[in-house]
């Protein structure tokens, strides 16, 4: 069966996601939104290492480093999951429009959630103020955007299209 979108291919369809899939799923939320409380400890790490003056690695930014990083093995093994588990099939009753915008928000969401942990490791153990800069800046505007996309995206399938889909992802298939 073809999948959410083209580039899925021939991944295999389930009933719902995994009881990995929903923990991995709520983890990379609350670390995301735990990236988005202590980011400013890694900024200002980051400031001082750009004006030459001693770097004080403070918890935050430590915790910054460490949670990055998970995201982004987290991410890597979500799409290994993704790719051999596969997902469960897309609601019938969901209009076409809608279905694509889900396939986009998706692709877009699981690229940002990759893209943000390497820039961010790009910036910080290689200097790169670029990579800093589109970290804080337009990849960090756009994970936000979209992360509240997809959350609408989600309640709007549940109340309005009466889609199981939320419900799969409070509760693993057995």
């Amino acid at each position: 069966m073809i999948g959410w979108s083209k580039w899925e291919g021939n991944m295999p369809t389930s009933v719902g996601w995994s009881k990995s899939q929903v923990v991995l799923h709520w983890t990379t939320v609350a670390l995301v939104i735990f990236q988005l409380f202590i980011g400013d400890a890694m900024s200002a790490a980051w400031q001082a290492r750009q004006e030459g003056g001693p770097v004080e690695m403070n918890l935050g930014a430590i915790l910054h480093i460490i949670a990055g990083v998970s995201v982004l093995l987290i991410m890597l093994y979500r799409l290994y999951l993704r790719r051999t588990h596969g997902h469960p099939p897309r609601p019938e009753n969901q209009p076409k429009w809608a279905a694509t915008l889900g396939a986009i928000t998706h692709g877009a969401l699981y690229l940002l959630l990759l893209a943000m942990p390497l820039s961010g490791a790009v910036a910080w153990f290689f200097g790169v103020e670029g990579a800093a800069n589109v970290h804080e800046g337009p990849l960090r505007i756009a994970l936000i955007a979209v992360v509240l996309l997809h959350a609408a995206g989600a309640l709007v399938e549940h109340f309005v299209f009466q889609s199981p889909s939320l419900k799969r992802m409070l509760k693993p298939e057995s």
